[in-house]
């Protein structure tokens, strides 16, 4: 039988320099309402994901939720094509379902400074989009 691990929103940002440079700069922000820890928001703010304490944040409600999210599915994302079957996903053992919205053009601030980098061209489930987009009723479920 299969196990929802979580269920909710997941927007998220990806910004480079160019179409093979490295990430410069990633937001997420999760908003949780069902899983192992309960319900929660954990957002995400990497100011240069290459290098550790570079003004590298997490802000959430719920740190027990984060700290899962993070060791579970978090680490085993990078800039890649996603796909809703478990062979193709980050996890490799998750089936996804979700509504992915490009948003197209999107930039952040932090205290008014723009931070480096623009989203870059990829493919979602077979759909050219950019990294910003937004991810409505994402649901993992394990096998």
């Amino acid at each position: 039988m299969a196990t929802i691990d979580w269920t909710g929103e997941n927007p998220g940002l990806l910004l480079r320099e160019g179409d093979d440079s490295p990430t410069t700069t990633l937001a997420s922000l999760f908003r949780v309402v069902r899983s192992p820890y309960g319900y929660g928001h954990d957002t995400l703010l990497l100011r240069n994901p290459q290098t550790p304490g570079t003004g590298n944040a997490c802000y959430t409600d719920n740190p027990e939720l984060a700290a899962w999210l993070q060791e579970h599915f978090l680490r085993h994302f990078e800039p890649s094509l996603v796909d809703n079957q478990p062979d193709d996903t980050p996890t490799g053992i998750h089936h996804l379902l979700s509504i992915f919205v490009d948003a197209g053009d999107a930039e952040i601030l932090v205290n008014g400074e723009k931070l480096p980098g623009k989203p870059m061209p990829r493919s979602v489930v077979g759909r050219d989009v950019t990294s910003a987009l937004l991810a409505f009723s994402e649901t993992w479920i394990r096998n």
